[in-house]
């Protein structure tokens, strides 16, 4: 319990909080003050794996993009990306091994995938964990869902990695669409927005995503529907 007027700084850590505090904007007139008329500051404090905007300003150099060969100054390079800075969690309590393997020289390696433009702008890319390696090219499932679901048939949609005898692994889409939605369609509205390789081999239909409760989607499940169709 708080009194609203003493209230100036509300701090967050998870994604689906964002959401949560736009829709109270919306039907509630006290927190639609408190935000809009007294000026309260809402900031995200994350740990791992994103990291907040607040304070990169105080370090000359708040962000790198580290690469496979060890160099951390590629432009437009995909690598991991690494973070420091007083928004970064400073670790996990009593479990020092796991710190070692998130903290490298005082930044927090983040396992997401991101490259920088001559700009110095950012972009992510996806997730280390989420790369699918097909036939020796790497493709980010992140960037063909963002595609994906450009189209107009399309609701929303999931890329994933799945085994494959002959290619390492194939790229499969579960997507929720709307009435009029065709395989072949899409395949060929794709094909002018992705290379070849990056089309998606299987697609799946699904009525809804699987979220959890910080509303990211629930990839194990989306797999596990895919095998149960294909056995």
């Amino acid at each position: 319990q708080f009194e609203e007027v003493s209230a100036r700084l509300s701090v967050d850590g998870t994604e689906a909080t964002l959401q949560l505090l736009a829709d109270m904007l919306q039907r509630d007139k006290k927190f639609h003050e408190l935000f809009d008329v007294r000026r309260m500051q809402c900031r995200q404090r994350l740990g791992l794996s994103v990291g907040s905007d607040a304070d990169l300003d105080e370090l000359d150099e708040p962000l790198r993009v580290q690469l496979e060969n060890g160099y951390l100054d590629g432009c437009r390079e995909v690598g991991q990306l690494l973070l420091r800075g007083a928004n970064v969690f400073k670790g996990y309590i009593g479990a020092e091994n796991a710190n070692e393997g998130v903290f490298q020289d005082g930044w927090l390696c983040t396992g997401d995938l991101a490259h920088f433009d001559d700009q110095g702008i950012y972009s992510i890319d996806g997730r280390i964990k989420n790369v699918v390696i097909s036939g020796g090219e790497n493709i980010y499932p992140e960037e063909i869902t963002e595609v994906i679901n450009r189209h107009s048939r399309v609701v929303e949609s999931c890329c994933f990695g799945v085994e494959h005898p002959e290619w390492g692994e194939i790229l499969v889409a579960a997507v929720v669409v709307s009435p009029g939605f065709s395989e072949t369609e899409i395949n060929n509205w794709i094909e002018g927005q992705l290379s070849h390789y990056k089309i998606p081999r299987r697609w799946i239909e699904v009525e809804a995503l699987p979220r959890g409760p910080s509303g990211k989607t629930l990839v194990p499940e989306l797999k596990k529907n895919y095998l149960e169709r294909n056995r």
